[in-house]
């Protein structure tokens, strides 16, 4: 389970949200998180893998569904199909580069600013 500044992090943000338990990690799905122009749809579920020694170990990669391109229809790079928890998830291959992580001190709103916000928010 989140621990309490994630989950008040995530209840800061404003959209709903769910975290699953999946083998030795937490699926954490933040639902109905509204995109800007440049993107379609105007609004997509994003998926953040949580591992079992989290916060020791980074956070790696995003999650959305339904898959995202950009208004003109065009794929957004480094992006992939996947299956997790039994449905379609387009995988964002976006990483924290070496040393970024700070185990122990970073955290599920470090890497949103640092990662998703970064990418598709700003």
């Amino acid at each position: 389970m989140l621990d309490p500044h994630d989950e008040e992090f995530l209840k800061g943000l404003g959209f709903p949200f769910e975290v699953k338990a999946e083998s030795a990690q937490d699926l954490v799905i933040i639902k109905q998180v509204t995109l800007p122009e440049r993107y379609k749809p105007t609004q997509a579920d994003i998926l953040i893998k949580i591992p079992a020694n989290y916060p020791a170990l980074k956070l790696d990669m995003f999650y959305a569904s339904p898959d995202i391109t950009f208004a003109t229809g065009a794929a957004c790079p480094g992006t992939t199909a996947t299956t997790i928890d039994g449905s379609k998830w387009q995988q964002w291959s976006r990483h924290l580069t070496e040393g970024q992580w700070r185990p122990a001190v970073d955290c599920l709103e470090t890497y949103w600013f640092a990662v998703i916000w970064k990418e598709l928010l700003q």
